[in-house]
């Protein structure tokens, strides 16, 4: 049973880390860009929060509800699932 609680753990550890990286990526991939038309911000905003809420579904599924409630909170995030997640 320990064993079974120590690979839970690295694989939570990997996916933080995982999120981590992707929630950079996505930062830095948007920073630098400035749309020329009013429809390019909407066509980007909307793949941002289709990503995000794809994003937010896989770690609600994989993480316990204390540490999926955590992760919100650390990126500011408390209660925005409910916006773009019906579960």
């Amino acid at each position: 049973m320990p064993q079974n609680q120590a690979l839970a753990s690295n694989e939570q550890i990997i996916a933080q880390r995982e999120l981590n990286q992707y929630v950079e990526a996505q930062a830095n991939a948007i920073a630098p860009e400035t749309p020329e038309d009013s429809f390019d911000g909407l066509d980007l905003a909307t793949q941002n929060i289709l990503t995000h809420a794809i994003m937010l579904a896989q770690q609600k599924e994989h993480l316990s509800k204390k540490e999926y409630k955590k992760l919100l909170n650390e990126y500011g995030w408390k209660n925005e699932d409910r916006k773009y997640l019906s579960r």
